[in-house]
This record gives C-alpha cells, sequence and structure tokens, in this order.
C-alpha cells in the first residue's frame, strides 16, 4: 500500500520540527539587567556539576569571557573567588547568598561583586542582586546595587 504524498510530507514535516525543537535552546533561556543600566541578553549556558560539592556554574549567553552576566552557585575554589570556596553546594531552589556575580553593559562598563542569586521553584528561572566592589568603564558607580532575572530556558537540573 502507497503511502499519500500529502501525508508523507506531513510526515516529514513533523520530523523536521521535532529534530530542530530538540536541538535548540528555549527562547525563554537569557538575563535581564534591569537596575542601574537596561540590557536583555538573549540565549544563557547553565551547567550543573555533580559531585561532593555540586554547583552550578551559569552565563549569560555564554560562560566564560563573552558572558555579559555570570555566576557560580556553590562552592568555587579561593583563589577565583575569596570566601565562596565556603558556600554550600548547589541543592535546588532557594537562596544562595556570598554570590560572585559578574556583570557587562553594552557601552563597556563592568561590574563585580558578591550578592543574592534566587532560584524559584521552577529550577529554571530566578532573579540576582548585588552591589559592586569593583566598577570599570565610563561612568561605572560602585555603588549602584545591579539587579534583574535571568532564565536558564529548561530545567537546572535537564542540563
Amino acid at each position: 500500500m502507497k503511502t499519500p504524498v500529502s501525508a508523507s510530507i506531513f510526515l516529514i514535516t513533523l520530523l523536521t520540527i521535532h529534530v530542530s525543537a530538540a536541538s535548540t535552546k528555549s527562547s525563554l533561556a537569557g538575563a535581564h539587567v534591569f537596575k542601574p543600566f537596561k540590557l536583555i541578553v538573549p540565549d544563557a549556558e547553565c551547567v550543573l556539576t555533580n559531585g561532593p560539592a555540586a554547583n552550578v556554574a551559569f552565563g549569560f549567553p555564554e560562560r566564560g569571557d563573552n558572558a555579559a552576566l555570570a555566576f557560580i552557585l556553590g562552592p568555587v575554589p579561593a583563589k577565583h573567588t575569596p570566601g565562596q570556596n565556603h558556600n554550600k553546594p548547589y541543592t535546588g531552589p532557594g537562596a544562595y547568598t556570598h554570590i560572585g556575580i559578574v556583570a557587562k553593559s553594552n557601552d563597556g562598563r563592568t561590574y563585580r561583586g558578591f550578592g543574592r542569586v534566587t532560584v524559584n521553584a521552577d529550577e529554571q528561572t530566578g532573579e540576582f542582586n548585588f552591589i559592586p566592589d569593583v566598577a570599570s568603564g565610563p561612568g561605572a558607580n560602585k555603588k549602584s546595587p545591579i539587579m534583574g532575572k535571568w532564565d536558564c530556558g529548561k530545567k537546572i537540573s535537564d542540563q
């Protein structure tokens, strides 16, 4: 029995949509800084590491030097962020304090400091805020708290 051409096209289209959806990140993934400057960062890289001290590394749009926003929940070696080596491991939704956070504005300002990151019950979204210890670039102000929201695009435990 032959399959009608229209049914074959439908199946090919359905398979293409399914494969494309499985290989892309959520359109919701990204971060939004809303204070003291406005910045919307599309895309996210949220990586969960398991072991004796689980942590999650966040980067928007990616981790590393190109990140406009980056932070790690859980213990981090003291040589990278002094004092964060004593942080509790990532355990799921809740508030995490003394988190080293870096944020970069579109106009070249960079802010670094320690603050609070909240992971919502969906284990995919949350908020961050910190007062910078270091601010560099034209017009950077160390006294203004940096605040915003983040979205990994999918559940952290599914990363």
